[in-house]
């Protein structure tokens, strides 16, 4: 399931990592490893930990000088970006404030660090720590087995949720199906999810790689910090020695103009929808993917269907009403690659046989991976590719 949390995070966490880069903690202050205690974490000056207190005090300068817009100081926009909220929230909210820790020392602190607070995507960074806990306890036995193997509680059932890995909780990349807290996955409803609400989803144009920084060859993509458009772009990226970020469409532009992300794979069309030509220079002409939408219907209530209205699901059930459905999408989508040809400060460049080569060998491992869990499912992999590239040839669809 894709977290939204309903909170904020205004308390600012500085990563220091630059100011202490190169240092080597001397071998005797590893002799005895420090564990801080609950609520009584030891202080220490900068340089007692290897850090520049010069640059350490400008970034505590620069974080209290530049606090966010949002939320509102008095949350009043929460509802509205987030949807019904779940609970109650502080009347507002603390300015910023933050801890800098290095080794389990508390360097620095500034503002009102006591302060009750919404904490928002802080619950990540939480979850994912506590998942690798797990891991190296034992209790999560692989990050590739299914979560369903462990959990009983009857939200892994469904034959789409048994088949959700620990991996692709963690990586955001799930799909998971069910409802938490009294709301859906399907983040369907402005009352129920703000403006983060989505709509009924279906098959768009194949779309690419947009980003700052050029890439031509699967190894460009090594250190990279990459929004990825579906699970199979996101294993790539990992693959390839990115890393993945996750992020709504709605939320895109955000993480890469703070530069959390530094590239995005996403439908053409779209780009200047969410207004992610102002954050990108560079895009791949060529479809690298493509995204398969459904709508579903929980069985019991088509069961409960009168005849006369299970005939009007069944009559549009076809792949002529699909096409008809995706086709305004569809021209959309490819619309976008002309217009962004045409705007100023943009690259557009197409890839040369070599690279496309070296891009589909790339991706080699995930059609094997993919062919192991067909077989492991039952199927036969050899079968339904076969299959798969006769459609694409009857409808001249590949490229």
């Amino acid at each position: 399931m894709r977290t939204r949390l309903l909170l904020l995070l205004p308390i600012a966490i500085l990563a220091i990592g630059l100011i202490a880069h190169g240092y080597q903690s001397p071998s005797k202050s590893r002799a005895a490893e420090y564990f801080p205690p609950r609520d009584n974490w030891e202080r220490r000056k900068p340089a007692d930990v290897g850090m520049d207190h010069a640059k350490l005090d400008a970034a505590v300068e620069f974080m209290k000088s530049h606090e966010t817009a949002a939320p509102a100081r008095d949350f009043s926009d929460q509802e509205i970006i987030f949807g019904k909220l779940l609970g109650s929230i502080p009347t507002e909210r603390a300015a910023t404030n933050g801890v800098v820790v290095r080794h389990g020392y508390i360097v620095a602190e500034f503002g009102d660090t006591e302060r009750p607070d919404p904490t928002y995507s802080v619950a990540k960074s939480m979850l994912s720590t506590a998942a690798g806990i797990a891991l190296g306890r034992g209790l999560i036995p692989s990050l590739d087995d299914p979560v369903a193997h462990v959990i009983k509680d009857g939200g892994y059932d469904s034959p789409h949720n048994r088949a959700i890995t620990w991996r692709n909780h963690l990586q955001q990349e799930s799909e998971w199906e069910g409802e938490m807290w009294g709301k859906n996955a399907n983040f369907l409803g402005v009352e129920e999810f703000g403006n983060g609400q989505m709509k009924p989803r279906e098959i768009h144009d194949p779309g690419t790689y947009h980003g700052r920084k050029k890439v031509v060859l699967p190894e460009d993509i090594k250190g990279m910090k990459i929004r990825p458009a579906q699970s199979t772009i996101g294993q790539m990226v990992t693959m390839l020695g990115g890393t993945n970020v996750q992020a709504s469409a709605p939320e895109a532009r955000d993480v890469l103009e703070r530069g959390v992300a530094d590239a995005i794979f996403f439908p053409w069309g779209s780009m200047f929808l969410f207004g992610l030509d102002k954050v990108t220079k560079y895009h791949i002409d060529a479809p690298l993917y493509s995204t398969v939408f459904t709508y579903s219907m929980n069985k019991a209530k088509y069961d409960a269907m009168a005849p006369a209205q299970k005939k009007v699901i069944d009559d549009h059930c076809t792949t002529e009403w699909a096409v008809k459905l995706s086709s305004p999408w569809h021209d959309f989508e490819a619309a976008g690659r002309d217009k962004m040809k045409a705007a100023a400060g943009h690259e557009v460049y197409a890839l040369t046989p070599d690279q496309l080569k070296a891009w589909k060998a790339s991706v080699a491992p995930l059609q094997k991976a993919w062919a192991e869990a067909v077989k492991k499912a039952g199927g036969d992999p050899d079968a339904l590719y076969k299959d798969f590239q006769a459609t694409i040839a009857k409808y001249q669809a590949g490229f």
